[in-house]
């Protein structure tokens, strides 16, 4: 039998924290409807309040190795993909958000989103 982990911290209304066995997660939305990241990778997750139906979809980010040619196809999906730059942009904005709203809650949020960040890296 598989042991298994998880615990939900509300930080700020439509924004929890994850924390698992395989360790820790942002994620935000409403009830029956979530994205996040966690260990694993970004995710979606669509589900029917009350009735145990739900779904978990993850969305992989597809490296692509440089000693491969890239062909036209791979080229335009690159372009179509956030740069790092961006992600970085955008994580920073979304930290400082959480900071402005809930002083203690954001400093959390800051420093858990830089570590998952560099974790992942």
């Amino acid at each position: 039998m598989a042991f298994r982990f998880h615990k939900s911290f509300k930080i700020i209304p439509g924004i929890k924290l994850n924390i698992g066995k395989k360790g820790l997660g942002v994620s935000t939305g409403i009830k029956g409807a979530r994205v996040g990241i966690n260990s694993k990778g970004t995710y979606s997750s669509v589900a029917i309040p009350g009735t145990g139906i739900s779904s978990l979809t993850y969305h992989k980010n597809k490296q692509i190795d440089e000693k491969q040619p890239i062909t036209e196809t791979q080229a335009s999906t690159t372009k179509n993909r956030l740069s790092k730059k961006t992600f970085l942009i955008l994580l920073t904005v979304f930290c400082l958000l959480g900071f402005i709203i809930n002083f203690p809650t954001g400093l959390i949020i800051t420093v858990l989103s830089f570590a998952l960040y560099k974790y992942k890296s």
